[in-house]
């Protein structure tokens, strides 16, 4: 049982590559290769010129800037500037029309 929990804890502690928490960005080793996690979202990294996947080696040596690039690629504008929406303005009701109150005569006296 020890075994299986050792060998639980040496897995978790080669899976972070990079870790950039201000930035919501880690590149993390994956099963089949590292791959990029931003936010929620995980992004696989492209194939290199001679089409074989990055290395963990490889990846250790990215830039934040690199990973950007490689984020920017596969989801454009995951880092534009956000703009707040225009505050709508509430229209402005007008109180109803009070009704005039009707004066009812006095009756005659007979």
């Amino acid at each position: 049982m020890n075994e299986l929990i050792e060998a639980k804890v040496k897995k978790e502690e080669n899976r972070y590559i990079h870790r950039w928490t201000e930035e919501n960005i880690t590149v993390e080793n994956d099963r089949w290769a590292p791959v990029i996690k931003f936010g929620k979202k995980k992004i696989y990294l492209p194939k290199k010129k001679d089409e074989t996947r990055y290395t963990a080696e490889e990846a250790a040596a990215f830039t934040l800037e690199q990973v950007k690039e490689f984020i920017e690629a596969q989801i454009p504008g995951a880092f534009a500037k956000k703009t707040k929406a225009a505050a709508k303005k509430t229209a402005t009701k007008k109180a109803p029309a009070k009704k005039k109150a009707v004066k009812k005569k006095a009756a005659k006296k007979k």
